[in-house]
């Protein structure tokens, strides 16, 4: 859903991530950001990490080098 990554984050915060197979990590913000939530329960670092192992880099501000990877 370009444009759209705060819908399919709330979307997903009921879904059962470790049954589906679903590649949540993707969304991030219009900034190219990870958007940090109190209510993600640690995701927002787990997000990171999943990125990171893709060979995402963040900028020391934490936006993605390469948002060109993504929609």
């Amino acid at each position: 859903m370009p444009g759209k990554p705060r819908v399919v984050g709330y979307a997903l915060l009921p879904v059962d991530l470790g049954v589906l197979d679903i590649r949540w990590h993707l969304v991030v913000n219009f900034k190219g950001k990870i958007s940090y939530s109190p209510i993600g329960n640690g995701a927002d670092k787990t997000q990171k990490v999943l990125l990171e192992a893709e060979g995402v880099e963040f900028t020391n501000k934490g936006k993605i080098n390469e948002m060109r990877l993504f929609w």
